[in-house]
């Protein structure tokens, strides 16, 4: 049985941030896959991204990973003197930058915006 993610009720839960690529990516298609029992045995993705039997893990990295930031005007300096308000940061710069900094990641998003995809 196949189910399509924002249209029929699915399993998968996706986070905030992928919530977000989720909504601006046009198109997407999210395809959960299940068995005779309702199992999940893969989600398939369409349109922008591409991908076939994927987990729900990643779905989520795979839409997070599309995802463009840049650092609140007002939090410039924390991100040292080579950023400016041009900078842009992916999802895997940011996890850097909280792994570096000792904090956790929802707290380094907060000084940032998305910019787009």
């Amino acid at each position: 049985m196949k189910k399509i993610y924002g249209i029929d009720k699915t399993q998968l839960r996706l986070t905030k941030l992928a919530q977000n690529a989720y909504n601006i990516i046009d198109p997407i298609l999210i395809i959960e896959n299940q068995d005779t029992d309702g199992n999940v045995t893969g989600y398939n993705l369409t349109g922008c991204l591409h991908g076939k039997g994927m987990t729900a893990e990643a779905v989520n990295e795979a839409l997070e990973a599309e995802l463009v930031f840049k650092i609140k005007p007002e939090h410039l300096e924390a991100f040292g003197p080579d950023t400016d308000e041009d900078t842009e940061l992916d999802i895997y710069e940011v996890r850097d930058i909280a792994r570096g900094w000792d904090m956790p990641v929802e707290d380094v998003l907060s000084m940032l915006m998305i910019e787009g995809i």
